[in-house]
């Protein structure tokens, strides 16, 4: 419950933009990280073609202490083509449909860390309270939730960290249509604060 979420516009009214406002609002969170000295995750459901200054700028959030969460993309190829999941040190995160399947059009591969749900999830909206979508931008913010969480209760814990303690804390479903994706089903287990 000690988590403020922030919302940062780097899109335009109609749903599109640019990978430079992207990554200034990227720019513009890492930043904000720095001065509040406090553990920070950002979710990235935005992509696009893959591109090296893009994952470098993830890269570069992510050695700042920063755990950046983004989706694999809704292309039905492979997540290492996309930015930003395909930057290494992003936390990149498929989705999944009711009946444990990899979506058809969730991107897949090595570059997919974790799966989550994204069928018909109930979320925040513009010009409305809340709107059922489906899509890997769903996906990845059950992951974000889960990191800050961790994070609450595990406050130096670096990005490389989260992402193993996810992939750790992942359950094994048996979850059919991968192609090469990990069956590993996001989850929040009881998360313990450390022991002194």
């Amino acid at each position: 419950k000690n988590v403020s979420i922030v919302a940062v516009k780097v899109m335009g009214d109609d749903g599109s933009g640019a990978s430079v406002d992207i990554m200034k609002g990227l720019e513009w969170a890492v930043n904000q990280a720095k001065k509040t000295k406090k553990p920070s995750v950002v979710n990235m459901s935005v992509g696009g073609p893959k591109k090296a200054a893009y994952n470098a700028l993830v890269n570069a959030a992510a050695a700042e202490g920063v755990t950046v969460v983004a989706s694999s993309g809704n292309n039905g190829y492979d997540a290492c083509r996309r930015s930003p999941g395909s930057a290494e040190g992003a936390i990149t995160v498929g989705m999944t449909t009711y009946f444990d399947r990899r979506n058809f059009y969730s991107n897949y591969g090595e570059c997919v860390d974790l799966m989550a749900p994204g069928e018909d999830i109930r979320s925040a909206w513009v010009g409305r309270a809340t709107s059922v979508e489906t899509g890997t931008s769903m996906a990845a913010p059950h992951v974000a939730g889960i990191a800050a969480a961790f994070l609450s209760f595990n406050p130096d814990a670096t990005p490389g960290q989260v992402k193993a303690w996810l992939r750790a804390a992942a359950v094994e479903t048996g979850l059919a249509n991968l192609k090469g994706s990990p069956d590993l089903l996001a989850q929040l287990p009881c998360v313990q604060p450390p022991q002194n």
